[in-house]
């Protein structure tokens, strides 16, 4: 910064007074040098500014200051007769601006040249001291104004700003703050280092400020902290409080909707509510996986399961028929029409047809697609009776008098039609629809009837030869050539009233449903009565039909229930399937025996399906199963037991794969297990080397070295590189699975365990083995064939099988001493206390547990136990997992998962091979929805209750699958 001066100008220049003008400074610039007139502004602005001023001085610059106007020379006039000094910008560019010249000419002509202060932004000055101004010819930067004779007294002061960049125009800049400071000192009328130093001041005084300001500010931010990480905390607190209010809550709830699963009355209340009580919570409650196993039980124990109901809008059904040989049904309905359904989708096929003003019954033609229709007409005076073609559409009526109709039956062949009636029973023809003679083939009023309202139930022999029709305590049967009586079938009970008649496919037998909740069941030839299983009691058994193979019978109740029977034992299947909340009038079979529809009085149409309930085709051995294993992809399930037999049965058909595989020398198998490359077998037992076989070909592929002594146990490592067997030597050797080379042997093993069978289990990772001694279990290093700590002692009893935790964290036995046990695999210390296993009736159980498999999710444990029954438990806590299953072995010996844990098969005693499957909690919900339906689910837990979750199946969770319901082969 430089600056010239021959004399400075007077603090006190003429020029309007300072209460009369607006500004302290007018910068006069051209705008190639804007830059420099806006840092000067902005100088002249803070330097020396106290704080309570928002500016030090008042400067005019027209980019800052000036509004928009129409004339703007005259604004320019006004705002530079408001200013007390004048800052000329001289430049080159100023030389030559019009504006500037214009400027300096006002002022000057004010006689104000004294209160003009010049900067020197580039180009030249020259002052010719002769002529008192500045050299025309030689200042490049000098306006015209400024090179005129007279303007000046003495050489002007001027700051030199040529050398500054825009880098250095701010007051951080020394050299532009020393610029600004010769600037502003006669505009404030104070020396030049006052200024500086009241600036100094200010600015110690701004850092004072500052430095309170940023301390008070961190004490409000340390404050501020302070109260947020509090209001988080309390937050947080709150956060926790309601969400263990929420979890409490829904505890509370899950445990309420488990209890109301326990109590439920049908089996489709009970799965809403186990739903709801697993899915309450974020990890299911113990007792709600426990209800869901026992709902779901209790569905295994049902022989039908539902296919869904019927919908006809606001109008009620009254009649509901199968179409002979074909998926397809009929409904009448309390408004005269007859409708045809698809028994698959549930789905009305084409247009209602008006036939009535109500229907009452329906019966197809066995032979083509000709419906007869029974129902009201004339205010219900009267009873109509019409043939239908449900391909056309076409129909005729029947030309009978009559007033009350109770029953249409075909005969057959389909040529002939039996009309039940008030005054008999009516033979017509159905190709005229004229009756067969003028009187009924059958009349009321001759024995063995005594009232006319007797005749209400027809029902032809499978040869149409006869009629068999109710007449109250028994039943009459008839000649259909000439309605002679052919003998008289009556009930054990006068008090018994027959509901309905059924006759067999085989024409051997009558059935019968009776007011009891009976079946009665007649020897057509010697018209003796056949044992009958007790009845449900405090029901009526409104109806009662055949299955097309004749092996089951069904009847319907009063308490809306249907009640599956055997028909050569006379024995209850299953337990009764609640099917409507009121009785249950009418049900009927599908022609291939698959699917059964229920009517009940409240007007609805249900379907179900119809399972066997067998849990194997044949027993799997002549003899006690003693092993079983999956194969790796769980479609298959090997089995090997007492009679030396290999079979492989497919899981989902129950049909053996190929031909057995025979032990080649005397003795049971007893060792059995799967390669987890799926293409090997191992098997050993008494006297037989432990052999690897192809499962295809049964070819042996390898003879396990030393083997010949036989094995208790073997287990494949998880890798199928190696196969660990008990041997009857006390011994345990490990051998590489394709050489059948031994690797190693267990040393020390011996003295662990005496001369009975001892189990063996490889860890997870393949890195450790566990077999048992007589009273405790010991883990062993793979690798080394050494044992890893100390033994696992707590079984009174020997223990009978070990498994491994699907994450090889912990181990389960049982034994002989009717407990099982939880072991921590690394400390072998026992998990909890040991589980006893006790009969049905709470007594402790007098057997062993011979079998224990952990659930490939790692949630359940399964065992098998000498009372025969199957039973689950909680891994964590060893609570039961729903109620034992009862198995046809009256000792289960083996038991296992497969892979994806949603089956459990079981085998013992006799032979029999059982298996268990899951169903998931949206497969729960479809079957509880397709049982009572949405309003039915509402029901439950009232209208203006929220929904159960079942309601609607598609936003249910799956949990790990509990495999409690028999597998159902056909």
């Amino acid at each position: 910064m430089s600056v010239r001066s021959a004399q400075p100008p007077s603090e006190t220049s003429p020029g309007p007074s300072a209460n009369r003008t607006s500004y302290d400074a007018f910068i006069s610039y051209s705008h190639a040098n804007a830059a420099v007139a806006t840092a000067i502004q902005r100088g002249l602005h803070r330097l020396a500014r106290p704080l309570w001023k928002p500016r030090a001085l008042r400067v005019f610059l027209d980019r800052t200051d000036l509004a928009a106007s129409p004339q703007l020379w005259p604004s320019i006039t006004k705002n530079l007769d408001a200013s007390r000094f004048l800052v000329v910008i001289l430049s080159e560019e100023a030389a030559h601006s019009q504006y500037v010249q214009r400027e300096l000419e006002y002022w000057i002509s004010a006689g104000r040249a004294d209160a003009m202060l010049l900067v020197l932004a580039n180009g030249r000055l020259s002052w010719d001291e002769e002529r008192r101004a500045f050299d025309p010819l030689t200042s490049t930067a000098a306006p015209p104004a400024l090179t005129d004779v007279g303007v000046f007294s003495s050489e002007p002061l001027y700051v030199v700003l040529s050398w500054a960049t825009a880098d250095h125009l701010h007051l951080d800049d020394p050299r532009f703050r020393s610029a600004i400071g010769d600037l502003a000192a006669p505009i404030h009328g104070r020396p030049k280092a006052e200024l500086d130093s009241d600036d100094l001041h200010e600015h110690r005084r701004l850092r004072r400020i500052r430095r309170v300001a940023v301390a008070a500010l961190v004490v409000l931010l340390v404050l501020a902290l302070l109260a947020a990480t509090l209001a988080v905390l309390q937050t947080r607190r709150a956060d926790r409080e309601a969400e263990s209010a929420r979890r409490q809550a829904a505890v509370a709830e899950a445990q309420l909707a488990a209890t109301r699963s326990a109590t439920a009355g049908t089996v489709w209340a009970a799965l809403a509510f186990a739903v709801e009580a697993e899915l309450r919570t974020t990890t299911p409650l113990p007792e709600a996986r426990s209800v869901m196993a026992s709902a779901l039980q209790r569905l295994g124990r049902l022989p039908l399961r539902p296919r869904g109901i019927m919908d006809n809008g606001s109008t009620d059904f009254a009649a509901v028929a199968w179409a002979p040989g074909a998926a397809m049904l009929a409904t009448g309905d309390d408004a005269g029409r007859v409708r045809i359904w698809n028994g698959d989708t549930l789905k009305a096929q084409g247009a209602a047809v008006k036939v009535a003003e109500s229907v009452d019954s329906l019966a197809w033609s066995p032979r083509d697609a000709r419906l007869a229709v029974a129902g009201l007409t004339d205010g219900g005076l009267h009873s109509v009776v019409r043939l239908l073609d449900v391909r056309t559409g076409d129909q005729f009526r029947v030309p009978l008098g009559l007033s009350l109709i109770s029953e249409l039956a075909w005969s057959p062949q389909g040529t002939r039609l039996a009309i039940g009636a008030e005054d008999g029973v009516w033979m017509v023809d159905p190709t005229t629809g004229r009756p067969l003679g003028r009187r009924p083939l059958v009349a009321s009023g001759r024995q063995p009837f005594v009232a006319a309202a007797d005749v209400s139930s027809v029902a032809w022999s499978p040869d149409g030869r006869s009629l068999a029709v109710r007449t109250g305590r028994s039943a009459a049967l008839f000649s259909s050539a000439d309605g002679a009586l052919l003998r008289t079938l009556a009930t054990d009970s006068a008090a018994e009233v027959l509901t309905s008649l059924a006759w067999s496919p085989d024409g051997r037998s009558i059935a019968a449903s009776t007011s009891s909740g009976a079946v009665a069941r007649w020897d057509i030839r010697s018209a003796s009565r056949l044992p009958t299983a007790e009845p449900r009691r405090a029901t009526i058994a409104s109806s009662v039909s055949w299955s097309p193979d004749g092996a089951v019978l069904a009847s319907t109740h009063s308490d809306g229930a249907v009640q599956l029977w055997d028909s050569r034992s006379g024995k209850a299947i299953g337990d009764p399937v609640m099917s409507n909340a009121v009785e249950v009038s009418h049900g009927a079979w599908s022609s291939d025996g698959r699917a059964f529809v229920a009517l009940g009085l409240d007007g609805t149409v249900r379907l179900w399906d119809f399972s066997r309930h067998s849990v194997a085709p044949s027993p799997a051995h002549t003899e006690t199963v003693r092993r079983l294993t999956w194969s790796p992809t769980g479609d298959r399930l090997a089995t090997t037991g007492e009679d030396g037999v290999v079979r492989i049965r497919d899981v989902h058909t129950g049909a053996v794969l190929g031909r057995p595989l025979t032990a080649t020398a005397a003795g049971p198998l007893k060792a059995l297990a799967w390669a987890p490359t799926d293409d090997r077998l191992a098997t050993g037992g008494d006297g037989l080397p432990v052999t690897v076989w192809d499962v295809r070909s049964w070819d042996s592929l390898t003879t396990l070295q030393d083997s010949d002594v036989g094995a208790v146990d073997l287990a494949w490592s998880p890798d199928g590189a190696m196969i660990a067997a008990a041997l009857n030597d006390l011994t345990t050797r490990i051998w590489d699975s394709r050489t059948g080379k031994v690797i190693r042997e267990l040393r020390g093993q011996a003295l662990d365990r005496l001369l009975t069978a001892a189990p063996i289990a490889w860890s997870p990772d393949g890195t450790r083995l566990v077999t048992s001694g007589d009273l405790w279990l010991r883990v062993w290093d793979a690798s080394t064939g050494r044992p890893v700590g100390q033994r696992l002692s707590g079984h009174q009893a020997k223990p009978r099988s070990i498994a491994w935790s699907p994450d090889g964290t912990q181990l389960a036995s049982g034994g002989l001493d009717s407990t099982l046990r939880r072991w921590d695999a690394r400390s072998g210390s026992q998990i909890g206390p040991p589980v006893v296993v006790r009969r049905a009736s709470g007594e402790a159980g007098t057997g062993d547990i011979r079998s224990v498999a952990w659930s490939p999710t790692g949630q359940q444990i399964a065992t098998g136990d000498s009372d025969g029954n199957l039973r689950l438990w909680h891994a964590a806590t060893g609570a039961s997992v729903g109620a034992a299953m009862r198995t046809r072995s009256a000792y289960v010996y083996a038991v296992a998962w497969s892979p994806d844990g949603a089956r459990l098969a079981a085998g013992g005693i006799g032979g029999d091979l059982q298996v268990w499957t899951a169903i998931a909690e949206r497969s729960a919900c479809r079957l509880a929805l397709a049982a009572v339906g949405a309003d039915g689910l509402q029901a439950l837990v009232g209208e203006d209750k929220p929904p159960l979750r079942c309601r609607h199946p598609e936003t249910v969770r799956d949990l790990p699958p509990l495999p409690v319901v028999p597998l159902e082969y056909r």
